[in-house]
């Protein structure tokens, strides 16, 4: 025998075999006839029959059913009775009873086909084949609801020929919704009985709310014209129109949108809906159900209405303004009222417009959910107050479309939203939070959003959004604090910087009287580390974040917050941004924390028993202190407190000096003539002998403002002992390190202190590659690495292909120019250690000590295949800077060309220059190749420049294709030609060209290809240089507030107004504008020196300019007036 297993994979066999056949031969099935017309002379008569399975998951189908459909289904029938009669009931609920309604049916369709007998519904009826109950209620309900009997035939003949047994509840349902089921069977003439068998076969999971909106939407004129995309087009287009023919303008009359409507859209959603499979269709259901209420399709109806009125208005007014032939001049008019006419007729209300058009987005975004995604939605609808069901609406449409820029966003999304969600279905929605979201969805710019922003941060931070939504219930709910929207998005920042959530609590109510802004993690943990009270912590927060560059000082200092006092000096500079003796330790304090040495101690002082009794008590603990911290404490509190407490001894000094010139006078003879003083000294001498009688005392206010000047003193003498104690250990440090005889005292001055900071800082063998650098060659100040191994290797083979190297190893070459202002220069290659190490210093760019690529200009020094062109006067004024380089094909390569003034003409003699050059070398001029890394082992090659030359010249390849071809084709015939890894390297040069910065179809698709090979930097010049609105703000929206901010600071050059490797300062804060106004205002103040103290006192016209711009956009008239008149 046969084990058992064996048996029930025949059995599963028979029933996959089965329902094969039914699939092939009988797939039409269920469905109903829809004409039966009788063709004379034709041995058939095909039959016109509408398939609409009720489980299956296709769309209806017509056929065509012909005698060969009838063969073949007889024969299937004949099959599923005799060969598997036991697979047949696993697929239908009564087979014998399906094969008795299977068989009439063929058997009335044979009749039709072969003889020309029709039949209808009443043949079914009669027949007896159906249940008597399911009969008798068909036949009262064609009775009683004659408007239904079409779609009651339908249903009779879906009944017979369904697998499953006769469903009474259908016909139940049918009569319960009689009146929504009419109106639906008049909406689509074609196919009228489509849409309400479809929800018939799907009334189980559809809500009657639901129905009831359908209908209305599918019946009501308003609703059926409504486009949602755009709803008011055509009323924009009127009242252009209308102004133009009003200025005798000849005009056409504007068509009617051609746009998708929203009820043809809801249509479209449902017949989806109905296709699913149960429980996807259930839950997408209940997600439409949330989506369009009631209370939303009424203000769809309202604004419709309104546009209907005012397109109605302004084709009445159109009309009579057009001319008409034979009829006479047209009236005159006053254009200004006719204008302000035409502007009332045509004003809607932005925000109803703009959720109709979510509303639209919601409803295709929805067939894109997985389940679990419908469901997530749902949680948080269902929680939302059902009076700010619109804002919902608008809010699901925004965080989507974030999702189609961040490839995890929809991911950590969730993550989220489940948690927001059940907090607002526990505790409901706070105000503050609503205000954020209606700031949100208003905002016609990308602004900073508290979901977005948490997604945004759960990169490998587990549990992140736990805190962050444990930390707003806290600060919204239980503290109902008024916290600002931009404050709100900064949540996530708050829950990153620390677990204490009493005290992100504290500080956040702290900072809700301060004015609203975005805060960052980072600065957050320099505050904590600093401050050891809510007020300090706060200031210090403000300080950093109105000064970008603080940052990193900030950083710089954390060790030396092991030294309480200098902790709380540190903390107290910073609050203040008085950062001048900061800056002089900071480069020691990370030499010595780079090198594991210990931070040393300030020394304390001892002071003469009983200095500070001459002066009064209040002052005694602020002496005490001065005198810890400094040896000559008494000459300095004498020269703070000396005048409003003089000593004695000081006083009958200069009473002996006055009496004695006094006496001296007066000992003259007769006729000699006084002196012309002689009357304010004895009266500044009454005043001396009268203080030296008194008690010396001043005012309260008076007191505190000494004591306030002992305690700043006091400090100052602190961080100058440590500044001065830190340089000696630092450079015995240093020299131990790397075994130096000397140290040049000047490399501890700005800016050498960076740049040995930076050397310090880097991995080995960077670091002492750099170290080598600076030491080797402090006595010549030239680089000495030319005769390096691998060095030699390159240069010899570089000469056995025929490339001189004489001309690249000398200075020989030059090229002579002359600025915008007349003044002459001159190009060369540089030899100076400094140069090399201060390329980035020059223009504030990432090779800059301090910054992430610093590595490269030791590398830029060391190795062979690389030098640098300096632009500079006879006096030493640097004007441009330019990195060159070798190819392995020995082929020079030009990058970035760095200049103060663009006006200077810098690049262009870069171009002369690099064509002298190769042409002493022997060799050419490339726009790519690879270079290799000799002596140094790392290297950041940004890409080589392009020149006027090659293809993105004005004959090059990119010329030829934009005046050939149209966008779409662009991109890939430049991948043909160029190929990707050459484009790839060449994305930014080429979005920003002048030939397709404009054309956004092909930007689109470039950013598709390249976008997330893109680095932060790309992705801001990019944004910033386009032409497209909606281009730069997808770029800027990716990108994080503190990364652009930091960018602002590091490249800007207030000596020529620009953004060195990006933009023009005008440019870019015309586009952050544009793009957000309150991340345009911190982008404007982290450009500007840290000197300058707050917005009125900024010299810059640019930033003047843009700030007047920005506080106007923010609602703040007064500086912005105050800032144009200035």
């Amino acid at each position: 025998m046969q084990p058992l297993e064996n048996k029930r994979t025949k059995i599963q066999s028979g029933i996959a075999r089965a329902r094969l056949l039914l699939k092939r031969d009988l797939a039409w099935l269920p469905g109903y006839p829809m004409r039966m017309t009788k063709i004379e002379g034709e041995p058939e008569n095909p039959c016109s029959w509408q398939s609409d399975s009720m489980t299956s998951d296709n769309d209806s189908t017509s056929w065509s059913i012909d005698g060969e459909h009838l063969r073949r289904a007889q024969m299937t029938v004949t099959k599923l009775r005799h060969r598997f009669p036991r697979a047949l009931p696993k697929i239908v609920d009564d087979a014998d009873d399906w094969l008795r309604r299977i068989d009439f049916l063929l058997g009335l369709l044979k009749g039709f086909v072969h003889h020309g007998q029709t039949f209808g519904s009443d043949d079914v009826l009669q027949s007896g084949i159906l249940p008597v109950r399911w009969t008798n209620l068909a036949g009262r309900m064609k009775s009683t609801h004659p408007q239904l009997a079409s779609l009651l035939d339908a249903v009779t003949f879906q009944t017979l020929s369904d697998q499953r047994n006769c469903d009474l509840e259908s016909l139940v349902w049918i009569e319960q919704h009689a009146a929504e089921l009419t109106l639906l069977s008049s909406v689509n003439r074609e196919q009228p009985l489509q849409l309400p068998i479809r929800i018939l076969t799907a009334r189980e999971n559809l809500p009657s709310e639901l129905l009831n909106v359908l209908v209305r939407c599918l019946t009501d004129p308003l609703i059926c014209t409504c486009r949602w995309k755009r709803p008011d087009a055509r009323l924009r287009q009127l009242c252009e129109t209308t102004l133009k023919a009003a200025k005798q303008v000849e005009v056409v009359f504007p068509e009617d949108s051609s746009e998708e409507s929203l009820a043809h859209l809801v249509t479209t959603t449902f017949l989806e809906v109905c296709a699913d499979r149960p429980k996807q269709q259930r839950d997408r259901f209940a997600l439409l159900n949330q989506l369009l209420t009631p209370e939303l399709i009424d203000v769809v109806a309202e604004t419709q209405a309104k546009i209907v009125a005012g397109e109605e208005e302004l084709s009445k007014r159109l009309r009579r303004l057009q001319p008409r032939h034979g009829q006479g001049p047209q009236p005159e008019f006053s254009y200004r009222d006719l204008k302000r006419k035409v502007a009332a007729t045509s004003e809607i209300d932005r925000v109803r417009i703009a959720t109709i058009t979510a509303l639209g987005n919601c409803l295709q975004l929805q067939k894109t959910f997985s389940p679990t995604e419908s469901r997530l939605w749902i949680d948080f609808l269902t929680g939302f107050p059902t009076d700010h069901v619109a804002l919902s609406i608008r809010l699901i449409a925004k965080w989507c479309h974030s999702w189609n820029y961040k490839a995890d966003h929809r991911r950590n999304f969730i993550r989220v939203i489940k948690l927001v969600s059940a907090l607002i279905r526990r505790r409901g929605i706070p105000q503050s939070m609503l205000k954020h979201w209606y700031h949100h969805v208003d905002e016609k710019r990308a602004y900073n959003e508290f979901v977005v922003d948490t997604a945004d941060e759960l990169a490998d931070q587990p549990k992140l959004e736990i805190r962050t939504v444990r930390l707003l219930e806290k600060v919204a709910y239980d503290l109902q604090l008024d916290i600002g929207s931009e404050l709100i998005s900064s949540l996530v920042e708050f829950a990153q910087a620390t677990d204490n959530d009493d005290m992100s609590c504290s500080l956040i109510a702290h900072l809700t009287e301060k004015p609203d802004t975005t805060y960052t993690a980072i600065n957050l943990r320099l505050a904590y580390h600093f401050g050891d009270s809510v007020d300090v912590i706060s200031d210090v927060l403000l300080s950093l974040d109105n000064h970008p560059d603080l940052t990193e000082l900030a950083t710089q200092l954390k060790p030396l917050s092991d030294d309480k006092d200098l902790k709380r000096m540190i903390a107290r500079r910073l609050a203040d941004n008085d950062v001048k003796v900061l800056l002089r330790i900071a480069a020691t304090t990370a030499i010595l924390h780079n090198l594991k040495q210990p931070i040393p101690k300030c020394e304390r002082f001892d002071q003469a028993a009983g200095w500070v009794n001459r002066y009064p008590s209040e002052f005694h603990s602020a002496l005490e202190s001065l005198g810890q911290a400094a040896a000559d404490a008494p000459r300095i509190a004498e020269s703070v407190l000396g005048k409003a407490f003089p000593s004695p001894g000081k006083l009958n000094q200069q009473i002996d000096a006055l009496e004695s010139k006094l006496t001296e006078s007066a000992a003259e003879p007769f006729d000699t003539p006084q002196p012309k003083d002689e009357g304010r000294m004895r009266g500044r001498l009454a005043n001396l002998r009268r203080r030296r009688t008194q008690v010396p005392s001043v005012s309260p206010a008076r007191r505190e403002k000494l004591i306030e000047k002992l305690r700043k003193r006091t400090e100052l003498e602190l961080l100058q002992q440590y500044a001065a104690t830190s340089r000696s250990h630092a450079a015995a440090a240093m020299q131990r390190r790397f075994s130096l005889k000397t140290f040049p005292d000047e490399w501890f001055s700005p800016p050498f202190d960076r740049v040995l900071r930076e050397i310090n800082g880097l991995d080995n063998p960077m670091q002492d590659l750099g170290i080598r650098l600076l030491f080797e060659t402090s006595e010549r100040t030239t680089r000495s690495f030319d005769e390096e191994p691998r060095n030699l290797v390159f240069r010899q083979r570089m000469e056995a292909t025929g490339v001189r190297m004489e001309p690249w190893l000398s200075d020989q070459v030059r090229q002579s120019a002359t600025t915008a202002d007349g003044l002459p220069y001159q190009l060369a290659f540089t030899r100076d250690v400094i140069d090399f190490l201060l390329m980035g210093f020059h223009f504030d760019t990432c090779l800059s000590p301090d910054s992430f690529n610093f590595f490269s200009t030791v590398a830029n020094a060391v190795d062979l295949n690389k030098r640098v062109v300096y632009a500079k006067t006879e006096t030493g004024k640097v004007i441009g800077r330019c990195l060159f380089a070798l190819n392995d094909s020995g082929e020079v390569l030009t990058y970035y060309r760095y200049s103060h003034n663009p006006r200077d003409g810098f690049a262009e003699a870069v171009d002369q220059f690099a064509e002298q050059l190769a042409s002493q070398m022997q060799t050419s001029i490339a726009t790519g190749g690879k270079v290799s890394k000799l002596v140094a082992k790392d290297w950041y090659d940004d890409g080589p420049w392009q020149t006027n030359s090659n293809w993105l010249g004005d004959d090059g390849l990119l010329a030829r294709l934009t005046k050939d071809g149209g966008d779409a084709s662009l991109l890939p015939v430049l991948l043909e030609e160029v190929g990707r890894d050459f484009l790839k390297r060449r994305v930014t040069e080429l979005a920003i060209n002048t030939r397709v910065r404009d054309k956004t179809q092909f930007l689109q698709s470039l950013l598709d290809e390249f976008e997330n090979e893109l680095s932060v930097r790309h992705k801001f010049t990019i944004g910033v240089n386009v032409d497209s609105i909606a281009i730069s703000h997808r770029l800027l929206s990716q990108l994080r507030w503190s990364e652009i901010v930091g960018l602002v600071n590091r490249h800007q050059c207030n000596e020529c107004d620009v953004f060195h490797g990006i933009a023009e300062y005008s440019r870019v804060f015309r586009v952050l504008s544009n793009f957000h106004p309150s991340l345009a205002l911190r982008a404007i103040r982290a450009s500007r020196p840290s000197s300058i103290k707050d917005d009125t006192s900024d010299p810059n016209r640019t930033r003047r300019s843009a700030l007047a711009h920005v506080h106007r956009l923010l609602g703040r008239e007064h500086l912005a007036a105050k800032l144009s008149a200035e």
